[in-house]
């Protein structure tokens, strides 16, 4: 297994493309989680709002995610990778309206993460298997996921202790701007915007 992950980070290391596709694909999970898990179950308490609220943002999110999903399957072309990246960015600012002390922009909110999600998933993942070399493309996705498991701990606990100190709406502001930022640097890259 240690060889197998050495073999696949060697490869990130040395392809330059696949380097800035995985940072690019290991960034979203850390932004996103936090507000998943955390996020919107603060706001739904804090507003007090009842359980069943926590539940419809859940099935608006399964739901438009099916949909966006669907849509990404039909809507294809070239430079899906870029077009990826700047969906996301659009999730980035979805994100940060889950923290509104607002039933509508909740609902809003969760919907259009739902929808980015479904489509930028698609395309990400269809290029992911275009872009990485057969021969290491379960390695690079071994690393890819090993860093997720590192990183969202971390950024779990960072959300929380900024929600704590300040407010559900300044740490979704705050995972939604990274993200957003994060995500047309990288629609911006010349590696990214280069790929069809």
């Amino acid at each position: 297994m240690g060889a197998s992950l050495r073999s696949g980070w060697d490869y990130i290391r040395q392809t330059a493309v696949a380097r800035v596709f995985l940072v690019g694909l290991a960034a979203l999970n850390v932004f996103v989680t936090p507000v998943f898990s955390i996020g919107v179950a603060l706001r739904v308490s804090q507003s007090h709002w009842g359980s069943g609220w926590l539940g419809a943002s859940e099935a608006t999110f399964a739901a438009a995610a099916i949909v966006g999903s669907v849509a990404g399957v039909r809507w294809q072309g070239d430079h899906l990778p870029r077009r990826a990246f700047l969906v996301l960015v659009l999730q980035g600012v979805s994100l940060a309206t889950v923290g509104l002390p607002s039933r509508i922009a909740l609902v809003a909110g969760m919907t259009l993460v739902g929808l980015t999600a479904g489509l930028a998933s698609v395309w990400l993942s269809g290029s992911f298997q275009r872009i990485i070399a057969p021969s290491h493309l379960g390695r690079v996705s071994s690393v890819s996921n090993l860093g997720d498991l590192l990183l969202t701990p971390a950024t779990v606990f960072l959300f929380g202790l900024a929600a704590g100190r300040s407010s559900v709406l300044v740490a979704t502001v705050c995972s939604g701007l990274a993200m957003s930022v994060l995500c047309a640097v990288f629609a911006t890259n010349r590696q990214i915007r280069t790929l069809r």
